[in-house]
């Protein structure tokens, strides 16, 4: 049976097209489509347009100009029942323009996937043009991701002629640079004799041409009413000197398939391995890592894993890059701090073709990195540009963040010397939260302090007699360490150890109750008791008040 929710929407879509109740008819180029005003507010174009006081808003007759009518009337169709019939990518393509001039997002977005979900290589280039026209970010990705799969079918087709210059443009940076020099060369000079009119552009286009490897042939064949045959070969000098720079959004350019090869400080073939080691010894005459991507590229991220042959080793170095290896820019700068495992690194975007790795010191006499990544990132990042460090805005203190605990087992109950937390590269930060009291011990005391190398600690906070968790804010600084020393209320330890003697309890249940799993925990604690003239008070007292409550919810856990 059917429900009433589709009976009304089955008599709004019977509405469409339907002069019965119409009040308002649109023109488009001589034709009426009847239609209803209650409808059309779905729209914010329309209801800017009733609610402004012009004309319109009193007029049955409403006209509109530049605009498709086939492409207005799937638009139309969608107001009153939320589908268009699509019958050619020729006809999605007006669709999705009128929706855009029309404002109608929703239908936006489901053109989207439809074109995401109907790629082809008659179309792509078309599809590329509108996205870029109608800035549809998310489209062009697609539209790009496509392309890479297909370079030469891309380049060779009829349809790339029909591209604008910023369609080409993209295309040339981001989507057909796996394909062969000259094939690029080739299609691109195909793209200026089919376009004329837009000589004045030429010469920025052919700067994202490689030009350095096409061959005296194909240089022949350029038409003179195209291209000045010096305009080719000046180009062709400067690229010498820079080049064209392709920008691969969120993809690891430093790949064997790209050209990549380590020209200095190491295996040569690093890149092509798997599970081979870059290494070099610091100080030696060769004194760098000295990468080539091949290419140059849009880069704004590295990630480095530093090999760790055993638990303790650590690093120090500092990068630079350059687009033609001669003049370098430092970009990250970690020579003063104790570095391991994975380094996230961030820097402004900037083209890079080579990057020099300079290892300063090592708990080693080497300099070892076990795999390197460069990216152009889109994620949001923030950089101190004075330090070259990278300002988190989450929790870098995990241990999927590869963060370790490098003395202690947690930042529960601690004695002596603290827990100290280990980063595995230099973050500048600003708060902490720290939940420094164990389940069993609702309430105790800690210290904070924080390290650039784990010798040198600078004080951060300490608190007496505090319970859950602590919001701590303090002035922007380098961090590698941090150590947290937590104790117990001190009015409770002399008499909790005092107890555990005289009751005769285990060091195990003691262990559970103090939330420690080593046996020194009883020795240290006897001892601090035994200095105490807390230990003069009722034991049973004390016994019954502070402990006893603390070993009945232990023992439940064992």
């Amino acid at each position: 049976m059917e429900n009433g929710i589709d009976s009304l929407l089955k008599h709004i879509g019977d509405l469409y097209l339907n002069e019965k109740m119409s009040d308002v008819t649109i023109i488009i180029k001589g034709v009426k489509l009847p239609a209803h005003r209650l409808i059309l507010v779905r729209c914010k174009y329309f209801q800017a347009m009733f609610e402004s006081g012009m004309v319109e808003a009193t007029s049955n007759r409403i006209e509109l100009r530049e605009t498709s009518i086939d492409g207005f009337k799937s638009v139309l169709k969608w107001f009153y029942t939320g589908t268009a019939d699509i019958t050619s990518s020729d006809h999605a393509v007006m669709v999705l323009r009128t929706a855009h001039m029309y404002e109608v997002t929703d239908l936006v977005d489901r053109m989207t996937d439809y074109f995401e979900e109907n790629f082809d290589d008659d179309y792509v280039c078309q599809i590329l043009n509108e996205a870029i026209l109608l800035s549809l970010g998310e489209l062009v990705d697609k539209a790009v991701e496509f392309v890479r799969d297909l370079p030469y079918e891309i380049l060779e087709h009829e349809n790339f002629k029909q591209l604008s210059t910023d369609a080409l443009n993209v295309m040339l940076t981001r989507g057909v640079h796996e394909a062969s020099n000259g094939a690029i060369f080739r299609a691109v000079m195909g793209w200026m004799r089919a376009n004329p009119s837009k000589t004045a552009e030429f010469c920025d286009i052919l700067k994202h041409v490689p030009l350095s490897s096409v061959t005296i042939e194909d240089l022949a064949k350029i038409p003179t009413d195209v291209i000045d045959l010096r305009t080719i070969i000046h180009l062709t000098i400067q690229q010498e000197i820079s080049g064209p720079s392709y920008c691969l959004m969120d993809e690891n350019v430093a790949q064997p398939k790209y050209g990549i090869k380590v020209i200095a400080g190491g295996d040569t073939s690093f890149f092509e391995r798997d599970e081979a080691i870059l290494k070099y010894k610091i100080g030696s005459s060769g004194n760098s890592i000295v990468i080539d991507l091949g290419r140059r590229f849009m880069l704004n991220s590295f990630e480095m894993q530093l090999f760790e042959a055993h638990s303790g080793q650590t690093y120090s170095y500092w990068i630079a890059v350059s687009e033609d290896n001669v003049n370098w820019t430092p970009v990250i700068d970690h020579s003063k701090y104790p570095c391991r495992s994975l380094q996230n690194l961030y820097f402004d975007v900037r083209p890079v073709r080579f990057v020099r790795i300079y290892g300063t010191a090592s708990t080693t006499a080497f300099f070892q990195i076990a795999s390197f990544g460069a990216f152009y990132t889109t994620q949001t990042f923030e950089i101190d540009r004075e330090t070259t460090l990278f300002m988190p805005s989450y929790n870098v203190a995990l241990p999927a963040k590869n963060a370790i605990i490098s003395q202690g087992f947690s930042f529960l109950v601690t004695f002596g010397a603290g827990v100290i937390m280990q980063l595995p590269q230099p973050y500048l930060l600003d708060s902490m939260r720290v939940l420094p009291c164990a389940e069993q011990l609702p309430v105790c005391s800690y210290e904070l302090e924080v390290s650039t190398d784990g010798l040198v600690w600078n004080h951060i906070i300490s608190e007496e007699n505090v319970a859950l968790w602590r919001d701590i804010h303090f002035d922007m600084q380098p961090v590698v360490f941090v150590k947290i020393t937590v104790t117990v209320l001190k009015e409770l330890r002399p008499n909790a150890v005092a107890i555990v003697d005289s009751f005769d309890i285990s060091d195990r249940e003691l262990s559970s109750v103090l939330g420690r799993r080593d046996g020194n925990v009883y020795e240290n604690l006897l001892k601090w008791a035994m200095q105490s003239p807390l230990n003069e008070s009722d034991i049973s007292t004390a016994y019954t008040k502070h402990l006893k409550p603390m070993m009945v919810e232990a023992r439940s856990k064992l």
